[in-house]
């Protein structure tokens, strides 16, 4: 029997690190650190490494589970994490998510979300500095669309918005932007209904949607 004909068989741990970190990138991050973390010093380094981005999706998740979340993840990490995405209504009643330290998050998912909460996150926008990708769809019915508006036109590295109201008012009539006001909107998707004085007023603020 010819040896050299038998493949070879490569463990986990075996693997490069950045071939881990590819694997990783496929995988929930509290799966990650649920199974590697404590599984010998090289993956413990690896997990802590700052050059690991962290995407966390809690599109459905249960209040006892969140809290474990929250307290072993969200809060330690917080300053590391890229994607959150946040699809469940409980989730805002249980703590305060600490936007304001999440300065490398790049994209952001609210779907579901009550709109109090929505104007809670955006009031200061040079929390959010490194924000690129925006989706935003509430539970309830936005009493002001404008308000939120200019807070979104603030974030100063966003590229992509889309934002699904289910009812909007806009009590507030949205002024047209000034040379200073300008937003880095090139993608902007709209799905409400909306006058077409709130509509012109709004395009004003992002000259560099692509067409």
């Amino acid at each position: 029997m010819n040896c050299e004909s038998i493949p070879s068989v490569t463990s986990f741990e075996h693997l490069s690190n950045e071939l881990i970190y590819e694997i990783f990138d496929y995988l929930d991050f509290y799966s990650i650190h649920k199974s590697f973390l404590n599984l010998n010093i090289r993956f413990y380094n690896l997990i802590n490494s700052s050059t690991l981005p962290i995407k966390i999706n809690l599109s459905s998740i249960s209040k006892s589970n969140f809290q474990l979340y929250y307290e072993h993840i969200i809060i330690p990490y917080q300053n590391r994490i890229t994607l959150l995405q946040l699809s469940n209504r409980f989730i805002p009643d249980l703590f305060s998510v600490p936007f304001n330290n999440m300065i490398q998050l790049q994209t952001l998912v609210l779907k579901n979300i009550e709109s109090d909460f929505l104007e809670n996150i955006f009031t200061d926008s040079l929390c959010l500095p490194s924000l690129s990708s925006l989706i935003i769809k509430p539970i309830d019915t936005l009493l002001n669309t404008n308000n939120l508006y200019r807070q979104i036109f603030r974030l100063p590295a966003l590229k992509y918005c889309n934002v699904t109201f289910n009812e909007a008012i806009a009590f507030d009539p949205l002024p047209f932007a000034t040379n200073k006001e300008f937003s880095p909107i090139e993608i902007f998707l709209i799905n409400h209904d909306c006058r077409i004085d709130q509509l012109n007023a709004i395009l004003s603020y992002v000259p560099h949607i692509r067409r």
